[in-house]
C-alpha cells in the first residue's frame, strides 16, 4: 500500500458538476465560484468531466431528468478526451480555472472516465481496435452501454496515458478522480502513475472504487457501502444508531486495517 500525501489527511474535497454549479453552467462561471469555496474551507475542487460529450445521447436518463438541467448530453460518455466541451468554454478557459483555483491555494482534480467511451470516439475511426468486441463482431458495451475500452492493446495505454501527461504538463492538473477505477485494470494505473508521479510527484489519485489492492497505486478508494450509511439525515436522534452501527461495520468488517484510505463523501453526482 502506498502512503498518501499527506495534504489529504484532512483535506475536504468539493465536487462540481459544471453543467448545474452556476447559472451560466460554464468554467468561467465556475472560477467567479473559487473564492467561495476557498473561504468556506475547501482544500481539492474535483471537476465533473468536461471534455467533449458524444453526440449520441442515447435519451435521456432518469437522473438526467430529475436534474432539470434540460440537456441529455451526459458527460460521463465521452467523444474527445483531449479538449473541453464548448457548453462549458475553451481549452483555454480550462488553463484559466486552474491556473485561479491555485492562486487561491486550492487544488484541482479532473475526472478519468477509462472505462468506456462515447459510441462516437474521435480515435475510434482510426483505431477501431481501442474498444472491445463481442464474438459475434458487436461492440462490446459496459452496465451502462458505453463501448468499454481495451486495455489489450498497448496503444490505448499510451493514449490515455499521454492524455494524463498533457494534463499534468499543460494545465498543471493537481490529480485525479477515476471513474469506476476499479474496472480499469490495476497495471494499467500502475503503468500511468509511475509517468505521472515523474512529472508531479506531489500528485493524487482518487478511485471511486473499493478494492484494497487498488491502493498500491491510489491514494484513496470510495466506494458504495457510504450511500447506506450516509444517504440519510444522518443528524436526527433516530438515525443515530444506525449510522453508528453502519460506520463500525465498514471500518471493522469491510475496509479493516485499510480504513485510513477510504475518502468520508457526504453527496456526489451519482
Amino acid at each position: 500500500m502506498r502512503n498518501y500525501q499527506p495534504y489529504l489527511e484532512n483535506g475536504i474535497i468539493y465536487q462540481i458538476n459544471l453543467r448545474s454549479f452556476t447559472n451560466a453552467g460554464t468554467l468561467k462561471g465556475a472560477e467567479k465560484m473559487l473564492p467561495h469555496l476557498k473561504n468556506i474551507g475547501i482544500d481539492i475542487v474535483y471537476l465533473c468531466p468536461c471534455f467533449v460529450a458524444d453526440s449520441d445521447m442515447n435519451g435521456w436518463s432518469e437522473r438526467q431528468q430529475k436534474s432539470k438541467t434540460f440537456n441529455p448530453k451526459n458527460p460521463y460518455r465521452i467523444s474527445d478526451y483531449y479538449n473541453v466541451d464548448a457548453e462549458y468554454g475553451m481549452n483555454d478557459d480550462l488553463k484559466a480555472f486552474i491556473k485561479r483555483a491555485h492562486e487561491l491555494e486550492l487544488r484541482v482534480i479532473l475526472d478519468l472516465v477509462y472505462f468506456h467511451c462515447g459510441p462516437n470516439a474521435v480515435f475510434l475511426k482510426e483505431h477501431p481496435d481501442f474498444i472491445r468486441y463481442n464474438a459475434d463482431g458487436s461492440r462490446d458495451a459496459g452496465e451502462w452501454n458505453f463501448p468499454k475500452l481495451n486495455f489489450d492493446n498497448p496503444n490505448l495505454r499510451e493514449y490515455l496515458i499521454n492524455n494524463m501527461e498533457t494534463f499534468v504538463t499543460d494545465y498543471e492538473v493537481d490529480g485525479f478522480r477515476c471513474d469506476v477505477g476499479d474496472n480499469v485494470p490495476l497495471d494499467f494505473w500502475a503503468q500511468a502513475r509511475e509517468r505521472v508521479d515523474k512529472l508531479n510527484p506531489n500528485l493524487m489519485m482518487l478511485n471511486e472504487g473499493k478494492e484494497n489492492s487498488y491502493l498500491e497505486v491510489f491514494d484513496l478508494n470510495y466506494c458504495w457501502h457510504f450511500r447506506r450509511v450516509f444517504y440519510m439525515p444522518c443528524m436526527q436522534d433516530d438515525n443515530a444508531a444506525f449510522l453508528i452501527e453502519g460506520l463500525i461495520e465498514f471500518f471493522t468488517k469491510d475496509y479493516a486495517a485499510n480504513a485510513n484510505h477510504g475518502a468520508l463523501f457526504l453527496e456526489n453526482h451519482d
